[in-house]
């Protein structure tokens, strides 16, 4: 048996909104979709996207992030322009701080704002708390006490937000897997626009549902399942 030895087929933008008419029957077999089709096609993909950060971010969106302590500063901003030019964090799930290369790694507890505004104000030392504030397109990261030395180093593990499609030829920003849960996804938005028939549009919603349940079911991480002795008395 001889196979092709690929393992990743990259589909474009303008690939999913092809299809996706395909789906709803607005173009048929081996029709290109027109210029117009094309653009609003991109128009309602752009919130598509966006929308599936509702869903729960994915292990595949998990990244981790660096920030240098400065004496002094418990306050970071991180996003696109802002002091730390980085995707901004939707949701940070760990942080842990090391004060040297060789040192010990500390598990710093991120508090809700309530909580971290109930600390001793003009506290300093190694940071040990922290909380997450995030706005539209970045946020701030506060740490407590205010750190009193510029060897602590930050390291948080986040989920960033999904890149959007800027161009035809942009593939998603997702894994493979996905490539039929957005095309589903998109046509059962562009039924609406095209006054798909009821029953025609109830079978669309049926697979879009399917193919988001699977392409979900392939995000979750495999934790270690353990078992101890309970103990009596």
């Amino acid at each position: 048996m001889t196979t092709s030895g690929i393992t990743i087929k990259e589909i474009t933008r303008d690939d999913i909104i092809t299809r996706a008419l395909r789906k709803i029957g607005v173009i048929g077999e081996g029709v290109a979709p027109t210029a117009t089709q094309l653009s609003e096609g991109a128009d309602a993909l752009g919130p598509l996207v966006q929308e599936m950060i509702t869903l729960g971010m994915p292990l595949w969106k998990l990244v981790e992030y660096a920030i240098p302590m400065i004496s002094g500063k418990s306050t970071y901003t991180l996003g696109i322009g802002q002091e730390y030019n980085v995707p901004y964090p939707v949701k940070i799930v760990e942080a842990i701080l090391q004060q040297s290369p060789n040192s010990a790694k500390i598990n710093i507890e991120i508090l809700s704002a309530y909580d971290y505004n109930l600390l001793p104000s003009n506290s300093s030392g190694v940071v040990v708390n922290m909380k997450y504030q995030p706005f539209i397109n970045f946020g701030t990261v506060s740490v407590w006490p205010t750190p009193n030395t510029s060897n602590q180093v930050l390291t948080l593990s986040y989920y960033r937000p999904f890149e959007v499609f800027n161009a035809g030829t942009d593939t998603p920003d997702f894994p493979q897997e996905w490539q039929n849960a957005l095309i589903y996804q998109l046509a059962l938005i562009l039924s609406d626009e095209y006054g798909l028939s009821v029953p025609d549009k109830q079978w669309i919603e049926r697979q879009a549902e399917k193919r988001l349940a699977n392409a979900l079911a392939n995000g979750t991480e495999q934790g270690s399942l353990k078992f101890y002795p309970s103990r009596v008395g």
